[in-house]
């Protein structure tokens, strides 16, 4: 049986309910409160520590996409068996 592609559709479903739980709205929060920051950098003197919200905030949206497809929960052994 072959896998069916996953549709734009699924893909939000699985953002929807993530965002609701409480380990997905943290994330979602940190991405947001990156953003501002981001933006408070941007508009100041001192752009050079914009980097380290960039930087929050990629691994944060990394974090949010990992856990929101459960990639995670993959198990490895399986993997190279040859079943």
């Amino acid at each position: 049986m072959a896998d069916t592609p996953a549709t734009s559709s699924d893909c939000m479903e699985k953002f929807k309910s993530y965002v609701t739980t409480p380990k997905g709205l943290v994330l979602a929060a940190e991405i947001v409160l990156c953003v501002i920051v981001n933006i408070c950098y941007g508009a100041s003197v001192l752009r050079d520590f914009s980097y380290v919200a960039i930087g929050g905030m990629i691994f944060a949206i990394i974090f949010f996409c990992v856990f929101m497809m459960e990639l995670d929960k993959i198990s490895y052994a399986s993997v190279g068996s040859g079943a």
